[in-house]
């Protein structure tokens, strides 16, 4: 069995904090920046997607890999919690069973590409919640991931191609997203999501992040780039936090292509090192950060209808529904408790999912004993 990256599943498990805390925070319109960049980390993600590649398989072995890996357990999750949501806003918040059905349509198809099939059946007035809206940049780590499959152990071979084919990815989504192409679930970002892709399995594959080989100069001086990178994106308002496949800037979608690019580099340099350094001084916090980190993909979809919920009960606005806006103290504290409940939660259930995992385990060993005596 292949050996999980520790380093990288702590990682994980802060970068899903930071996600879960940036859904569940309010923050005002003067902290909304600095907020999307600390815990928009979606380009870490997509780098720690490629960064665990090896080469060797073929491009169905992957793709099927993909779809067991991820699809599958994200197809049988979202429609449970849509099926529970969905029953809580039509008993307690009167909904009725078309709205209901328009939550499954708008969840599987996306809004692109339901316009496409059915013009005139998108009604934003009838979506006051999002009730798996994280699961949109599953199907975008999942059409990424088709792109990198097909280029990467070609790309893979020297510099020059890696740079070649990121260049490309970037160049075709910006081409998409300039001239507005409308494809289903944001496919317009999907070639430079495969761009980061690349760079996070070249990284992998050359040991270029092995932080216990690296020499103490090194770490600053890739420290501080990533400081600067963090810096002038920020002071440029060079935002790159991606929704629903659109890059949200306020330059042109090249700067937000490239911005995107090399604060992915930045976040994932600082993250992992960060983590390696939690890894080696602190091992309790490790150990809870990697097992967080094990779970994203539930996480990912699971924080946002528990805090939906919990918002709705305690009758408070909540980020999904009003993306930035001023907060009293008392909702302030009320979203921190959200954030604290919601990520004890995950945690919680991804406990219980491995216990049963390991008791199914025992099991089939056990069957397995019996068979051979």
């Amino acid at each position: 069995m292949k050996q999980r990256d520790r380093t990288l599943d702590i990682a994980k498990g802060i970068g899903m904090l930071l996600v879960v805390s940036y859904h569940t925070i309010f923050c005002s319109p003067e902290t909304e920046n600095l907020f999307e960049y600390v815990c928009g980390v979606l380009g870490f993600f997509t780098f720690a997607a490629g960064y665990t590649y090896r080469p060797g398989r073929s491009y169905k072995e992957n793709v099927v890999s993909r779809l067991r890996g991820m699809m599958r357990p994200y197809l049988v999750l979202s429609f449970a919690m849509l099926t529970f949501s969905c029953l809580y806003y039509y008993f307690k918040r009167g909904a009725d069973w078309q709205w209901c059905a328009d939550q499954y349509v708008f969840t599987y198809l996306r809004g692109e590409l339901t316009e496409m099939l059915w013009p005139g059946y998108f009604r934003p007035s009838d979506l006051p919640y999002k009730l798996v809206s994280p699961g949109w940049y599953v199907w975008m780590l999942f059409f990424a991931s088709l792109l990198f499959y097909a280029v990467a152990d070609r790309a893979l071979v020297s510099r020059g191609r890696i740079l070649a084919a990121v260049a490309v990815g970037g160049a075709v989504s910006y081409e998409l997203l300039e001239h507005n192409v409308a494809l289903p679930w944001g496919m317009q970002c999907a070639p430079v999501y495969a761009a980061m892709m690349l760079l996070g399995a070249w990284a992998g594959q050359n040991r270029l992040l092995d932080f216990d080989a690296m020499s103490a100069g090194k770490k600053l001086l890739l420290t501080a780039l990533s400081l600067a990178v963090f810096g002038i994106s920020l002071h440029y308002d060079l935002v790159v936090r991606t929704f629903l496949g659109q890059f949200r800037e306020l330059q042109t979608y090249a700067n937000g292509v490239v911005a995107y690019l090399l604060l992915g580099l930045a976040d994932s340099f600082l993250l992992l090192g960060f983590s390696h350094a939690i890894d080696r001084h602190v091992a309790p916090l490790a150990t809870r950060l990697a097992f967080f980190g094990r779970g994203t993909i539930f996480t990912l979809l699971n924080h946002g209808l528990f805090s939906l919920i919990l918002f709705d009960r305690f009758s408070v606005p909540c980020k999904f529904e009003l993306w930035v806006r001023d907060y009293t103290p008392r909702e302030f504290w009320i979203s921190v408790a959200v954030f604290g409940l919601t990520a004890l939660k995950c945690y919680l259930i991804l406990w219980l999912r491995e216990w049963l995992q390991a008791r199914r385990a025992k099991k089939q060993q056990a069957r397995a004993q019996a068979g051979a005596s």
